[in-house]
């Protein structure tokens, strides 16, 4: 074999196929499998590498894409958060893949609370929380955190962006039109404690990805709660639902949370909210169940807001 068909062939993606033939034959390789596939050839390694495959296969796969489940079982600087790649038909196998931890702390550990936030263009972001402080006093004393990093899944890699003025965790959050980080509410709470414990705060920020400046600081919340859920509304409007407020003590003792039965709406051109009343009625519930938005195609339309309440789904 000559050295210049041999360099041809290297030069191929597949030997013998056009290239687009074979862009499109290797972007169909489900994603969990890309790198054991980088390691065949150097073009291999180039064409799947996140930079260059995810591009096309949003572009060739736009409707027969897999969904994607992003768990973080544990605090994402000691655990690596886990991508899932959900099958589209029953005979799929359902699969995953590691993905780097959260830059971390000598100082801090056991981040809980924290707000995984997804954005177009193979973004994420991982907002605030609650954690403890080994320089702090009384050490088992959790801290509300006012970190942002931001995950490139085209680099797979983290950065730091602006911290938030407010630290927070268990808070509402969204991203409007144009790249609008919104944070609301929240507190101090951590996973390990129970009703009472933890501040609430009722302040509010927005974040402009596409600008060059930090946090700026809103109209705050009628009234502050903390593990509240929020999503948006058109272009103009972010809901904030649930989450707890104040908290009585039972037989004067025993601390339990007052949840909010309301939902508030703010609005982003008047920097104002507005109370909508209550979600439910006395005795029906004694708090707002597991939420879960659906947005349409390309984020049009009024979201579906579904709640989980035991075995029953309400919409």
């Amino acid at each position: 074999m000559s050295t210049s068909h041999h360099e041809e062939q290297q030069s191929e993606l597949i030997p013998g196929l056009p290239t687009d033939i074979s862009t499109r034959i290797l972007t169909h390789i489900p994603p969990h499998h890309h790198p054991r596939l980088r390691s065949t050839s150097r073009i291999w390694r180039s064409f799947f590498s996140p930079s260059s495959i995810l591009p096309l296969r949003h572009h060739l796969l736009h409707h027969h894409l897999h969904h994607l489940l992003l768990l973080f079982p544990r605090d994402p600087s000691l655990s690596s958060p886990l991508l899932l790649h959900l099958p589209r038909h029953r005979h799929h196998h359902l699969a995953f893949t590691h993905l780097p931890h959260l830059p971390c702390s000598p100082h801090f550990y056991a981040l809980s609370n924290f707000l995984p936030l997804p954005l177009p263009l193979h973004r994420l972001l991982l907002l605030g929380g609650s954690r403890f402080d080994n320089r702090s006093f009384p050490p088992d004393l959790p801290v509300p955190s006012p970190d942002v990093h931001s995950f490139d899944f085209a680099s797979s890699s983290w950065s730091p962006l602006p911290p938030m003025l407010t630290p927070r965790g268990g808070f509402a959050c969204g991203v409007g039109a144009g790249g609008v980080v919104i944070v609301a509410g929240g507190g101090s709470r951590h996973g390990l404690f129970g009703a009472g414990g933890g501040t609430r705060i009722g302040s509010v920020e927005v974040l402009d990805l596409g600008g060059r400046g930090g946090w700026k600081e809103m109209a705050r919340m009628p009234r502050p709660r903390a593990g509240c859920v929020g999503f948006f509304v058109g272009e103009r409007e972010f809901w904030v639902m649930g989450g707890y407020g104040d908290y009585r003590a039972v037989g004067g003792v025993l601390p339990v949370d007052v949840h909010c039965r309301d939902a508030v709406v703010y609005d982003l051109e008047r920097d104002e909210w507005r109370e909508v009343g209550d979600m439910w009625q006395e005795g029906e519930r004694e708090r707002l169940g597991a939420v879960a938005v659906v947005e349409g195609e390309g984020g049009a339309g009024v979201p579906g807001v579904y709640m989980l309440d035991r075995n029953d789904i309400f919409r």
